[in-house]
């Protein structure tokens, strides 16, 4: 089974501290993302389940600040053997993937859609 953070695009905080807008095009682009990923899952017939990022990260990091960093230290203390794969800022997102993964374990998580059936037999009929 999947885990897919279920994100809505969102402005980011300028240089000077202002918030920023997000432009139409980009917030477009992010959902196409979004879109073709559960598309890519649908038609393969991959069970997934989306998430809301508060949901995973309220259980998994309930003790720890919301700073981006504390995914990473979180997912070093759970999963050690990773810390190589971790040591840079920047791997916040593949400990926020750990720490999907273990959510989801954890909460004994289930797909939101049925796999879908093979097609093969019916191609074979039909030819």
């Amino acid at each position: 089974m999947v885990v897919i953070e279920k994100v809505n695009a969102m402005p980011g905080m300028g240089k000077d501290g202002e918030r920023q807008t997000i432009g139409a095009t980009s917030a477009f682009n992010f959902g196409m993302g979004y879109g073709q990923w559960l598309g890519i899952l649908a038609a393969l017939g991959i069970p997934h389940q989306t998430v809301h990022p508060r949901t995973w990260k309220s259980f998994m990091m309930a003790d720890m600040g919301k700073e981006k960093d504390a995914s990473r230290v979180k997912a070093m203390q759970l999963f050690p053997w990773s810390a190589k794969d971790l040591a840079r800022k920047k791997d916040h997102g593949r400990a926020d993937a750990l720490l999907m993964a273990a959510w989801a374990t954890k909460v004994g998580a289930r797909p939101a859609t049925a796999p879908m059936p093979s097609a093969g037999p019916l191609f074979e009929t039909a030819f």
